[in-house]
């Protein structure tokens, strides 16, 4: 049997755009090394770092207003027509080259999921859509909180082919809105082990002295630096604990003292990921204060896992 023919559907499919557009980034390009035949349509953006895509994927660039927006999560007209416009861009790639695609993959299951599904029924192409935040009303399995439409909401969302829960709680709520248990597959985030890893104690004494930390604790939150990734919560729990807590950038503006909360920016580039993932070995402890992943706010022991890999971190060295 030959590999499938897919059509990944990614708005945001870039390693500098968070977790999901890197998930996808990586994802479709590994599964293009083992022999899957990939094409992506993705949100036509400016001002986005280089990057050196895989000749192997196919991206189809979708125009869809505003190019230089590259989060639209905030519910509100512009980004609504946004997400419109490019969910029908996606619609009219697929008309033009249904005959590609045996299956298309969503990363994320929001309004452009819905607006294909009806044109992927009639041409009868299986729909798998990732399901990738929860508590945002905007999802499949968050529907139902709507009063007015999201009976219906849930109703059409049901009608997907298949959904891949990164956690219990998302496949939990896909379940009580309808999705039958065996369209439903639990697939975390996978992990690249070879290059995030915990270091042996030798290495990462090393890094912790080439980074200046001693013998202080080491805390990483690792995600985007938008609301709902939880930073805030994370700042003022740490100004609560010690009043000497302040906020600068990274490395330190001339001038001041070495602070307590330093902000790193890191590329995705492969180099600068190994240089990253030492980095993240040389920590403690690594705190999630997302609300948004169907998991609880973490705190866990150890050297960080770094699974997401996500571009943007905040490290507070005390």
């Amino acid at each position: 049997m030959s590999a499938p023919r897919v059509l990944v559907v990614a708005p945001l499919y870039h390693p500098d755009r968070g977790g999901l557009g890197r998930q996808a980034v990586l994802l479709a390009e590994r599964l293009a090394e083992l022999g899957v035949h990939q094409e992506v349509a993705t949100r036509s953006m400016r001002g986005l770092p280089d990057y050196p895509f895989s000749p192997r994927v196919k991206i189809h660039r979708i125009p869809a207003g505003r190019p230089h927006v590259h989060n639209y999560e905030t519910p509100n007209l512009e980004n609504l027509l946004t997400s419109v416009a490019f969910s029908f861009g996606v619609v009219l790639l697929l008309l033009r080259h249904a005959r590609r695609f045996d299956v298309i993959h969503f990363h994320g299951a929001s309004l452009p999921l819905l607006i294909v599904l009806p044109f992927a029924k009639l041409l009868r192409i299986p729909l798998l859509a990732l399901v990738a935040a929860t508590h945002q009303g905007v999802e499949a399995g968050d529907m139902r909180k709507h009063p007015l439409v999201g009976f219906f909401l849930a109703w059409a969302f049901a009608r997907v082919d298949g959904y891949i829960a990164i956690t219990a709680e998302v496949e939990r709520l896909l379940a009580a809105e309808g999705v039958p248990g065996e369209r439903i597959a639990r697939v975390p985030f996978f992990v690249d082990v070879e290059t995030f890893k915990p270091l042996p104690p030798k290495e990462r004494a090393q890094v912790r002295s080439e980074l200046g930390l001693g013998d202080r604790t080491v805390v990483v939150h690792s995600g985007r630096l938008v609301p709902r990734k939880g930073g805030d919560v994370l700042i003022r729990a740490f100004a609560r604990a010690s009043a000497k807590a302040r906020m600068s950038t990274s490395p330190p503006l001339r001038g001041t003292r070495r602070p307590l909360w330093t902000t790193t920016v890191r590329s995705p580039r492969p180099s600068s990921e190994r240089t990253w993932a030492r980095s993240l070995g040389g920590s403690g402890l690594k705190v999630s204060t997302s609300t948004k992943k169907g998991t609880r706010a973490i705190l866990s022991p150890g050297t960080p896992s770094a699974a997401r890999r996500r571009s943007t971190s905040a490290v507070i060295a005390m």
